[in-house]
C-alpha cells in the first residue's frame, strides 16, 4: 500500500503544471456532471411520483363518485321493481287491451316522485309492447340527441317483440 502511496505522489509530482491543472479540471466538471445527473434524476423522480399520487388521488374521487351513482341506480331499479303501486298500474296495463289516459297519468307521477330524489337522473324510460313512459327530469340537465336515439332504439326492440321485458334507460353525465 504505502508503494503505491509513494509512486502516486512520484507521479503527481512529475506532471508538468499545465497537465495538473487539466486533471484538476476534468475531476471537477465530471464531479459536477455526476452530480447533476443524480440531481436530474432525483426531481424526475419526485415529479412522477408526485404526479402518480395526483393522478390516484383523481381517480379514487371518480371511482367513488361514478361507484355512489351507480349504487344510486341499482338502489332506484329495486325501487321501481318493489313499488307496488307501479307494478299494480303495469299489471292493469297489460291485462287491459289499451293504455288509459289515467294509468298512465299515475304511471308518470309515481315515476317523477322517484326523480325528485335522483336528481343526477335525467330520465326514466318504462316500455311495455302496450305504451313507452317516458319521464324526464327537470332538475338534470335536458336529453341529448344521442340519448334520445338510445331510447327510440330500445323501444324499437320491445315493438318488434324482442323482449317482453321493461327497459330502462339511464344517462350518466
Amino acid at each position: 500500500m504505502k508503494y503505491i502511496r509513494n509512486k502516486m505522489a512520484f507521479l503527481i509530482n512529475n506532471i508538468k503544471l499545465k497537465n495538473k491543472i487539466l486533471l484538476i479540471m476534468i475531476t471537477c466538471i465530471s464531479l459536477m456532471t455526476v452530480f447533476s445527473l443524480i440531481s436530474i434524476y432525483h426531481i424526475i423522480s419526485t415529479y412522477n411520483y408526485t404526479l402518480f399520487q395526483s393522478v390516484t388521488n383523481v381517480l379514487t374521487y371518480t371511482n367513488y363518485d361514478i361507484t355512489k351513482q351507480l349504487n344510486g341506480y341499482e338502489r332506484l331499479s329495486g325501487l321501481i321493481l318493489k313499488d307496488t303501486r307501479i307494478q299494480e298500474i303495469l299489471s292493469n296495463v297489460k291485462d287491459s287491451d289499451t293504455l288509459y289516459t289515467e294509468e298512465y297519468n299515475e304511471l308518470y307521477y309515481e315515476l317523477s316522485t322517484y326523480l325528485k330524489e335522483y336528481t343526477y337522473i335525467n330520465c326514466i324510460s318504462l316500455y311495455s309492447d302496450k305504451a313507452e313512459i317516458i319521464v324526464q327530469n327537470k332538475a338534470a340537465s335536458p336529453l341529448n340527441d344521442e340519448l334520445k336515439e338510445d331510447i327510440e332504439k330500445s323501444w324499437q326492440v320491445v315493438r318488434e317483440g324482442k323482449s317482453g321485458l321493461l327497459n330502462t334507460v339511464r344517462s350518466v353525465d
